[in-house]
């Protein structure tokens, strides 16, 4: 799984309770997705939530954040 740093707040949506919420993710948050290619709303995760944003705001907004092996 890829991650990412949002460069500029992002729309994102939470589900709670069977709804969708809708929630701003702010600049500089880590989020973790394996679908920055694809097409639609994909899946990331956020302090061990998962929301679901768009993906051409994710090609748009972030940047790839270099993990250590």
């Amino acid at each position: 799984m890829g991650k990412y740093r949002i460069k500029s707040s992002t729309l994102a949506l939470l589900e709670e309770d069977g709804r969708r919420v809708s929630c701003t993710l702010p600049a500089g948050t880590v989020i973790a997705t394996d679908y920055l290619e694809a097409q639609g709303m994909v899946e990331v995760i956020w302090e061990n939530k998962k929301f679901l944003m768009f993906a051409k705001d994710l090609r748009s907004r972030a940047e790839p954040v270099e993990t250590s092996v």
